[in-house]
């Protein structure tokens, strides 16, 4: 439950023009943990791209787990390790990535 909270806050606030007005684009490969879920082996961590309505680019990485978790992603050409704390999820403005 508190990980859709945090999804719809991000919708409706810092997210908005990217989830609510833009479009999903492409998402990167990600190299992380595999967790069980539903008798399946699924990701650790989830990702989404986004293109907002002016062209600007965003990721949003959810940890659905009750562990933090370490993962790696390549996105336009800069490789970028990032840890994502548990029951998270964040939204990365393409100019940050590699800065947070």
């Amino acid at each position: 439950m508190r990980f859709m909270k945090r999804w719809i806050a991000l919708y409706r606030g810092a997210g908005r023009e990217f989830l609510a007005n833009g479009f999903r684009v492409k998402p990167p490969q990600l190299a992380c943990a595999k967790v069980r879920f539903a008798a399946r082996e699924e990701p650790a961590v989830l990702v989404a791209a986004y293109r907002d309505a002016n062209g600007a680019e965003a990721l949003v990485f959810g940890n659905p787990t009750d562990r933090p978790q370490t993962f790696s992603y390549c996105w336009k050409g800069r490789l970028v390790t990032r840890a994502i704390p548990p029951n998270t999820i964040e939204l990365v403005h393409n100019s940050l990535h590699g800065q947070n």
